[in-house]
C-alpha cells in the first residue's frame, strides 16, 4: 500500500510543478484622461488583478507563460520567454506585463488612447498600473 501511495506522490510531481501560477493585485494606477478637450495627467482606481500561468490550449495568446484578468478564462497577453536568471518576465502583446518573481512586483501598461482614436472623443485613457504578485 505504501508503494502505491509512493507512486501516486512521484508520478503527480510534475503537475504539481508546472502548476506554478501568481496572482497580482494592482497597488496603484496612473494615465492620462481627455477631459473637456484636453488631456490630462490622471490617477485611477487601484483595481484589477491578473493571473500569471502557464497557457492551456483554449488560450490564444501563447508562450511560455500568460497573463489574464481575473475572472476571465482567456489570456490577455502572452510571454514568449520565460523567467530570466534575474526572476524577470517580459510579456509583450497589445498591451505590455512585466514581472520579476524575486520581488513579486509587476508593472501593467494599456497604452491605448491618445495616439489611436482616442484623441477624437477620449474614449480610451493611456494608463500604467503597478502592484504585488503572490504565488498561487
Amino acid at each position: 500500500m505504501l508503494r502505491v501511495l509512493a507512486s501516486t506522490i512521484l508520478a503527480m510531481l510534475p503537475l504539481v510543478a508546472s502548476g506554478e501560477e501568481y496572482l497580482c493585485t494592482v497597488d496603484m494606477a496612473s494615465g492620462f484622461k481627455y477631459i473637456d478637450g484636453a488631456w490630462q495627467s490622471a490617477n485611477f482606481r487601484p483595481t484589477g488583478k491578473f493571473v500569471v500561468r502557464r497557457p492551456t490550449q483554449r488560450d490564444v495568446a501563447g508562450g511560455n507563460w500568460v497573463v489574464n484578468e481575473l475572472g476571465y478564462e482567456s489570456a490577455l497577453i502572452g510571454c514568449d520567454a520565460d523567467f530570466d536568471a534575474d526572476g524577470a518576465l517580459q510579456c509583450h502583446g497589445p498591451e505590455e506585463f512585466r514581472m520579476n518573481r524575486n520581488s513579486l512586483r509587476f508593472v501593467y501598461v494599456y497604452p491605448y488612447g491618445y495616439w489611436n482614436h482616442g484623441s477624437e472623443n477620449g474614449g480610451d485613457t493611456p494608463y500604467v498600473a503597478i502592484g504585488k504578485c503572490s504565488p498561487m
